[in-house]
């Protein structure tokens, strides 16, 4: 199962914790909510040998999604798409050695019937990827400044493609080595 956070990537999983209190759209109706939801539950730790050669904290320092619309077509797509703004901290558990960005991202997921998902990060954001998942960035953690990133999943959740577009890439495991 795909891990994509947007921290930005953090909205993967935040909208998790938000989707389920939010009303099923009505065909071709848009809702928006006003959220306000914290991303502390969006905390990952990504083990040592996988991404990086230490083990990777993300945690959130302050942050919440402020919005999320949520429309469904004719088709049965069904388009979520959420507005962030965190401050999220990376740390190398193996030296204590740390730093943090601010963020604001939008997230949107395409989910389509066939239970396919395309996801679109866009603006600022941190994902990772293991050598299976055919990332144009390969395997690692990388932090994305002003950049988009789309990403294929399979109805299993695995990613099919990742697809860097633009942006500046920091690549994560480097900087903390």
């Amino acid at each position: 199962m795909r891990r994509l956070v947007l921290i930005g990537f953090a909205a993967a999983l935040a909208l998790a914790v938000a989707a389920p209190a939010l009303a099923a759209p009505t065909p071709i109706e848009e809702r928006r909510v006003r959220s306000d939801v914290p991303l502390g539950e969006a905390d990952v730790t990504l083990p040592a040998g996988q991404f990086c050669e230490f083990e990777l904290e993300v945690a959130d320092v302050a942050g919440k999604i402020t919005s999320v619309f949520i429309t469904e077509d004719r088709h049965g797509n069904v388009l979520e798409r959420a507005i962030f703004h965190t401050t999220a901290r990376y740390t190398n558990l193996d030296t204590g050695e740390w730093f943090e960005r601010r963020y604001d991202s939008v997230v949107n997921i395409l989910n389509r019937p066939d239970g396919t998902v395309r996801l679109i990060g866009r603006n600022d954001f941190f994902t990772w990827y293991t050598p299976e998942e055919g990332s144009d960035l390969g395997p690692g953690a990388w932090l994305i400044d002003h950049g988009r990133v789309v990403e294929e999943l399979d109805a299993d959740g695995n990613i099919v493609s990742a697809d860097y577009q633009q942006g500046d890439v920091l690549d994560i495991c480097g900087a903390l080595s």
